[in-house]
């Protein structure tokens, strides 16, 4: 079984489109969404893992390109520059994996492991200290 992570973007003309039902029932594959934005007759994006066998994921990101809809790999790392945060939590409030959480002592906690990269925190943080560094998956 393998997995990727993938931010999927779709036009307003497939925001009605049943995209993860046919990627479970006909490419059998296994999904977890970590972030969504579909609002019914807009465009709309969605940051995801799926996993299943080499051949599943091949034929239903296919599917997914077939559809018109653009696929990307989640391959990038967030960073946070502790010299330039000053926590405030506003990039908590985003997080949709909760990566990102104010401790105890009102200090920012930075849980590389949950981040998906989906870079809400990037586009919210003032100062500038959420930072997208590229990998080579």
């Amino acid at each position: 079984m393998k997995s990727v992570k993938l931010l999927i973007r779709f036009p307003a003309d497939k925001s009605t489109t049943p995209l993860t039902y046919h990627l479970v029932k006909d490419y059998d594959l296994v999904f977890n969404i970590f972030k969504a934005q579909i609002d019914a007759g807009e465009k709309g994006e969605m940051a995801l893992e799926i996993s299943g066998t080499e051949d599943q994921l091949d034929k239903g990101l296919q599917f997914l390109e077939d559809e018109g809809i653009e696929v990307s790999l989640l391959s990038k790392v967030i960073v946070l520059d502790e010299d330039r945060c000053v926590d405030c939590g506003l990039c908590t409030s985003v997080c949709p994996t909760e990566a990102l959480k104010l401790g105890e002592d009102d200090l920012l906690n930075f849980d590389n492991e949950k981040c998906v990269a989906c870079q809400m925190c990037v586009i919210t943080c003032p100062m500038k200290a959420m930072l997208i560094h590229y990998t080579d998956e």
